[in-house]
């Protein structure tokens, strides 16, 4: 991504790495929520579980 950005000197290129280092920034960070919410799903899950048991 560095290696992109300083290759390309002109204005286009600078811009259009920008808009696309902050789509994938968007997709980092959904994805760091997406793990951290996994754990929390999966005991409401095992709640789910233990209630339809007892």
């Amino acid at each position: 991504m560095i290696v992109d950005f300083y290759s390309k000197s002109n204005n286009v290129g600078l811009t259009t790495n920008w808009y696309y280092f902050m789509i994938n920034l968007r997709l980092i960070l959904l994805v760091c929520c997406f793990f951290a919410a996994i754990p929390n799903f999966l005991a409401a899950l095992r709640d789910l579980e233990t209630e339809n048991t007892v």
